[in-house]
């Protein structure tokens, strides 16, 4: 038997719609590694693309590394000099976006406060990496079980540092405050990537110390320590929950969200059954007709 041709069927026309409205969340990451919202030249440009692209909501990275684009929070105001003296990247694009019913989250990294590639000299007294970095009478720096402070172009804050927890906590606090923001993300709320097989971050002397009073104990834990790791998960539980309730302490109705990553090995599919092996096989070698007004396979 001949098969029968398949009807053709004419191609749909994209045609362009009005701007949508209702609860899907439509969303656009401006970093502050490059322009984007730090004059207000560049904060009109970015609000006039989020309007053409059917945007409704920017994530604008308030907190870089332990600096605020912003002149109202506890954290020192960026020395980035791609900002101009006195402008306040977030206040402005507050006042824009929201002038045209666009939201705005403060995309905060909470940890790391230093980076290799960021070419200006962050010269404030004030800033964590000044006053609790290598070197200072209170380090608030993680390292790894060999001593290191750099994981990759980074040092960050350790999140088992109650100090150190307690200064993120209050900084993120501190920016929903003062800014109408309609919700706050973290990202790279986690400890460094491991430098072997096992997550041995989180051997800051405070965490340690933190650590060992907790489980009352006087042994330094080995990163693969079962207690240790659960502890240092623990850890950014802890900082989740903390800042959450600290931003909907001022700001009740605010979003919070964790830009996440997940590693390990991806979900297995079950082998399937020789049955359904060898229905598939004969399917696929099977006569081909039409059948209940489709193309299909007759096994």
């Amino acid at each position: 038997m001949k098969p029968v041709p398949k009807p053709e069927v004419a191609e749909p026309r994209l045609v362009a719609g009005p701007l949508q409205t209702g609860p899907a969340m439509r969303g656009l990451w401006v970093d502050a590694f490059g322009p984007g919202f730090k004059t207000p030249l560049e904060v009109d440009r970015l609000i006039a693309d989020a309007r053409a692209m059917n945007i409704n909501t920017l994530f604008v990275q308030t907190v870089k590394r332990g600096d605020c684009y912003c002149n109202g929070s506890l954290l020192p105001r960026t020395e980035d000099p791609a900002v101009p003296p006195g402008f306040d990247p977030l206040a402005d694009v507050l006042a824009k976006a929201h002038a045209q019913g666009i939201k705005v989250h403060a995309w905060v990294i909470p940890t790391a406060v230093s980076n290799r590639a960021i070419r200006y000299a962050v010269t404030n007294p004030e800033h964590v990496i000044n006053a609790h970095g290598e070197g200072s009478e209170q380090d608030w720096l993680t390292r790894n079980a060999a001593g290191s402070m750099w994981a990759g172009n980074d040092q960050q804050l350790d999140l088992g540092n109650p100090d150190a927890r307690e200064y993120v906590v209050d900084a993120i606090r501190s920016v929903a405050a003062d800014y109408n923001v309609d919700g706050v993300q973290l990202d790279r709320v986690r400890y460094p990537d491991p430098s072997g097989a096992v997550q041995d971050w989180g051997y800051n002397p405070g965490a340690v110390a933190a650590y060992q009073t907790e489980t009352e104990t006087t042994v330094m834990p080995a990163p693969g320590d079962a207690s240790w790791t659960q502890w240092r998960r623990d850890r950014v539980n802890v900082l989740v929950s903390e800042v959450s309730a600290g931003v909907r302490d001022v700001r009740p109705e605010a979003v919070i969200s964790v830009a996440a990553i997940t590693y390990g090995a991806a979900p297995q599919t079950p082998k399937p059954s020789p049955l359904l092996v060898r229905t598939l096989r004969c399917c696929r070698t099977g006569w081909r007709g039409w059948g209940v007004g489709k193309w299909t396979w007759w096994c």
